[in-house]
């Protein structure tokens, strides 16, 4: 059965004038005054087609209501409950748990178990060759689940995913039964190096001033754990001078290495790789072919230190790329090869945020709006290394009436996409030819309207005979469609984020609220040379958020207070 008018009418008048008022202390009255009828009309029929179109339509009102939280979340329950009545609305059911997990940290870990429940009822109740093929999805949803767990060092977790993953894998005869074994062999080995850490922690805690155990911690952190910001902070009671001299400069961005640090770095990480188990030492031939990466870029004259740092990074190179063989799949970070990847999720404003005051809240992240001496810029810390990829970023403007936009490469090049330049409005790539948005052929003005979800998709497609294609569209509309040399694309020193391979978030006169940046990678491969932000860090975020609004309204209420008592104060003045 088909939706009815009624519905149709709800959906194209209710949604835009009802949620836009929508009171967020009475969610459930409001879902069941738009909604009510017609849900009870979908679950009394026996064909679940209906259902699951109602839970398309739910979906996609969700989607709307980004500044009404607790709507969206009831919208999605409703969505995932009405979807998972036939396997046809699992897609649905699904993206509407993704979308609470994306939008509230809080019922992530919530989200994503009725997410792994859903698949595996599906599993469960498949027959004949469905069952091959719903098998197959639960199994990828289970090891991507796991990945993520494993880059959050949240190894129990992991291994529970990946034990529920085997048998699957061995039914349905998958191709990944193998590898599924490997990294359960793998991870239960980082999990047991992550277990000596939190011991060593106990006994820190019990003796703060044990040398001993701060050297194990700065061990196991720079090695195992491959996080060297926490192996620095047990430094002054341990570790060696080698681990004292090159742990802190390991703690800065690759892209902020001179020549000398690149080089030492490339040369001790390498070092580092000759022992362990295969996690780790992919963990530490990565840090080195990227440091001596940033070396090659800094070192451009063709003499015997560029010839012998070309030769060790090539033979690093081979040795990782045998190792990822040999351990079958099992990676610690995170490539984007044909796979969307959110670059927000590894985004640490204070270490990412190259100028202007950039922060998190929950998964977002936000740029105070700057003065006119600065341009806030922040570059996400993944490397992009293939020709052709797409980009979709959703923003909002807070405040201000000045531009926003991103920096991306284009082959050997590099370009920015700039909106609501002077003269107002306008936008456009920048630069082309050495002209600006304003004054390129690109040119083709759109307007920002502050409070309102922006969404801009940018596809590049760069040749390897120097040619490139950009198209690019805002909210739907093609603004962009350019065709012609790399070698003719630039961007100014301002905007330019210091490494050619990267994105660059910029922002000029305006607070703005990037929700998501997603890298589809379309040939070749991306890689996070950072590990993801932990859920506690994005949780913490939204709690300082809620604090700031109530310190602002505070601030916001003290003034009218102060006003309205020199105000009377006058008043009194005058009257004397």
């Amino acid at each position: 059965m088909r939706l009815s008018l009624q519905l149709m009418f709800v959906f194209s008048l209710s949604l835009v004038i009802a949620l836009a008022g929508l009171v967020q202390a009475d969610v459930k009255a409001q879902f069941e005054t738009l909604f009510g009828a017609e849900v009870k009309r979908v679950s009394a029929t026996p064909d679940p087609a209906d259902d699951v179109e109602l839970a398309g339509q739910l979906l996609n009102a969700a989607k709307g209501t980004s500044d009404q939280p607790e709507m969206r979340d009831h919208l999605c329950d409703y969505a995932y409950a009405l979807g998972s009545r036939d396997i046809s609305g699992y897609p649905v059911a699904v993206e509407a748990m993704q979308l609470i997990a994306e939008n509230t940290p809080a019922k992530a870990a919530e989200s994503e178990a009725k997410i792994v429940l859903l698949y595996q009822r599906g599993y469960e109740r498949a027959t004949g060759e469905k069952k091959a093929e719903a098998g197959q999805q639960y199994l990828d949803y289970l090891l991507t689940q796991a990945d993520e767990k494993i880059i959050i060092k949240d190894y129990s977790e992991a291994m529970n995913l990946l034990r529920k993953a085997r048998p699957v894998a061995i039914a349905i005869k998958s191709d990944q039964r193998e590898s599924i074994q490997g990294k359960i062999d793998t991870y239960t080995q980082l999990a047991i190096a992550a277990g000596r850490v939190d011991t060593a922690q106990k006994k820190i805690k019990a003796n703060p001033w044990d040398k001993a155990t701060h050297s194990q911690l700065v061990e196991l952190y720079v090695t195992d754990m491959d996080d060297p910001a926490k192996a620095a902070l047990h430094l002054e009671l341990g570790g060696d001078e080698v681990q004292k001299k090159m742990i802190p400069l390991a703690v800065k961005p690759v892209t902020d290495m001179d020549e000398a640090g690149a080089l030492a770095l490339a040369d001790y990480y390498e070092g580092l790789s000759k022992k362990g188990i295969n996690i780790t030492k992919a963990a530490m031939l990565t840090r080195s072919k990227a440091y001596y990466e940033q070396y090659l870029s800094l070192h451009t004259d063709e003499d015997v230190q560029r010839t012998a740092a070309s030769l060790n990074h090539k033979r690093v190179s081979d040795t990782l790329a045998k190792l990822e063989i040999e351990m079958g799949g099992v990676k610690r970070a995170e490539a984007a090869d044909a796979k969307t990847l959110e670059l927000l999720v590894y985004v640490d404003p204070a270490r990412d945020g190259q100028r202007g005051r950039w922060t998190r809240v929950g998964d977002a992240i936000k740029a105070d709006r700057g003065g006119f001496t600065e341009l806030p810029r922040l570059r996400p810390p993944v490397r992009i290394e293939g020709l052709h990829y797409n980009l979709k970023v959703r923003f909002t403007r807070d405040s201000g009436d000045g531009s926003v936009g991103i920096v991306f490469p284009v082959g050997d090049s590099q370009v920015s996409y700039v909106m609501n330049l002077f003269p107002q409005g306008a936008a456009g790539l920048s630069d082309v030819g050495g002209r600006g948005a304003a004054e390129n052929a690109t040119r083709k003005d759109v307007s920002l309207t502050n409070g309102k979800v922006t969404n801009l998709d940018i596809t590049v497609k760069a040749e390897e005979d120097g040619t490139a294609a950009i198209a690019i569209s805002f909210e739907g509309r093609s603004v962009v469609e350019w065709k012609g040399r790399q070698a003719d694309l630039s961007v100014n020193n301002l905007v330019s984020p210091g490494e050619r391979k990267v994105v660059a978030l910029i922002a000029f006169g305006s607070g703005v609220t990037f929700t998501n940046v997603k890298l589809k990678m379309l040939s070749g491969k991306a890689d996070a040379f950072e590990k993801i932000v932990d859920r506690a860090t994005k949780i913490e975020s939204l709690k300082a958020a809620e604090k700031d609004k109530g310190n602002n309204r505070d601030d916001e209420r003290r003034e009218r207070e102060k006003m309205i008592e020199d105000f009377i104060k006058g008043r009194r003045g005058k009257a004397n």
